[in-house]
């Protein structure tokens, strides 16, 4: 009986999963992500080359710490190709030769720089790895194409999903109390977001603003998803899209992704909605028909993509601390505009036979924007000391070096406090490949009741101490 039972429940899910449907939506959306990711490797033509040829030290993933730039002029023609690339895939040419050096050449540059992540950029990888094994070449293609304009069901399926857990799970993400009961950060970025009208808010207008803003983006992020798949919600759904989009993309600096999720609702819209694609009464549908091994195969793909992206976001709920503050389980969990601190961070280094310390500041070997993302970041600060230990010794110095961070933080309106026990050597942590779920001893606890910091130390901190260039 139970083994009739899972037999009917495969056919049931076969059926729905690769029943025919129409490739117009698919087609649109590779005219889409083609044009955003040409747009996103122009973009990283003109940043990406003088960014690795500036800087002395890179912030590299685990596991990927043997993923090296290329020379400037490599790096920039790399570029200028992947543009190039992206634009003949949007034309659906090549499509599936196409798809695998996209999605390479997109891996291949987020990998180049951890500080650089972007949720954005961490979408673009996974669309572009899923169009890899989705049959989007089979309408609006400038040349040759698929005589038959249907795929299975589960291919629309599939970046549907993806996009629907981008919404919930940011929503998921706002439920914190820093967004709930004092609406941070938005409070914190008004005058960003609200330049002209802010210096004209009283604190009463400030607040309401923030909540409501607050609000309305928790809301939109849990509800969004299950709008765009009712029919009776659709249209609705698309106008708070356009309000949402528009909104964010005028209040933030967010590059193309507004455009692109814009751009990415049309897979939600059944083909009859769609103009141009013909009349549905002229349609022959086929029989696609496929091998109960094709099928186990498919559906196993599909539970594990699933089971990984509905997991991955919620695994800071197994690690001791508050994510908003070590940042452990950050990244890859669709934490957006979640979070505003303000760093004091300096590095102090001891010789192997000195007595006297030195101290250095970590813009002095990092760039502006990795130390914007990095100095706040515990993990992050293991690796910058290893890095800056191999870069001493590189200078010829042989004598053993132990690298410390004082390094205070101050997130949203909470009191500044370590977050660094200034006393580990964090050369002696190690960094690489780590999976660790486990309490980190020299991570400092965020510490809600902290009494506010005397900073003026920091006179006497910087005048009575060397620094080591």
């Amino acid at each position: 009986m139970v083994k009739g039972t899972v037999i009917n429940l495969f056919e049931r899910l076969s059926f729905f999963v690769f029943k025919p449907v129409h490739s117009a939506p698919l087609g649109i959306f590779r005219w889409v992500f083609g044009c955003v990711m040409a747009f996103q490797f122009y973009v990283w033509y003109h940043e990406v080359p003088r960014f690795v040829e500036n800087i002395k030290i890179r912030f590299t993933y685990d596991f990927f710490h043997w993923v090296d730039p290329l020379p400037p002029q490599h790096m920039s023609l790399f570029l200028l190709a992947m543009t190039i690339v992206s634009l003949l895939f949007a034309f659906g040419w090549l499509y599936r030769f196409l798809s695998v050096i996209l999605f390479a050449g997109t891996l291949y540059v987020f990998l180049l720089e951890q500080t650089l992540y972007n949720n954005h950029y961490y979408l673009e990888i996974l669309i572009a790895f899923l169009m890899i094994f989705i049959n989007a070449n089979s309408f609006a293609v400038l040349g040759k194409k698929e005589k038959v304009p249907f795929v299975p069901n589960w291919q629309m399926i599939l970046l549907q999903f993806q996009f629907f857990v981008v919404y919930f799970y940011g929503g998921i993400a706002k439920i914190n109390p820093e967004w709930l009961f004092d609406a941070q950060p938005v409070k914190e970025w008004l005058p960003e977001m609200l330049p002209t009208l802010y210096p004209s808010l009283g604190q009463f207008q400030i607040k309401f603003i923030a909540y409501s803003i607050a609000y309305f983006g928790l809301v939109f992020d849990l509800v969004i998803g299950f709008l765009l798949l009712f029919a009776a919600t659709r249209k609705w759904a698309l106008l708070l899209l356009l309000l949402f989009h528009v909104s964010n993309s005028l209040m933030f600096t967010i590059g193309v992704f507004p455009w692109f999720a814009l751009g990415a609702t049309v897979l939600f819209f059944p083909t009859a909605e769609i103009p141009f694609i013909g009349k549905r009464s002229k349609w022959v549908i086929p029989d696609l028909s496929f091998s109960r091994a094709k099928r186990t195969a498919v559906l196993l793909f599909l539970s594990c993509w699933v089971l990984i992206q509905c997991l991955v976001p919620l695994r800071h709920w197994l690690i001791p601390g508050w994510v908003l503050w070590d940042e452990r389980g950050y990244k890859f969990s669709w934490f957006m505009k979640l979070r505003a601190k303000t760093p004091l961070a300096a590095i102090r280094i001891k010789f192997e036979g000195d007595v006297k310390d030195y101290y250095i500041e970590p813009e002095f070997y990092i760039s502006k924007k990795q130390a914007q993302s990095s100095v706040y970041k515990p993990l992050e600060m293991v690796q910058f000391a290893h890095k800056i230990e191999d870069y001493i010794h590189g200078l010829g110095e042989e004598r053993d070096v132990k690298i410390y961070a004082e390094l205070y933080c101050q997130l949203h309106e909470h009191p500044m406090q370590l977050i660094i026990d200034p006393e580990y050597d964090l050369t002696q942590i190690a960094y690489k490949n780590q999976i660790y779920f486990g309490q980190y001893p020299w991570i400092k606890e965020f510490d809600p009741d902290a009494t506010p910091i005397d900073f003026e130390f920091l006179k006497s901190f910087r005048d009575s101490t060397g620094v080591y260039r």
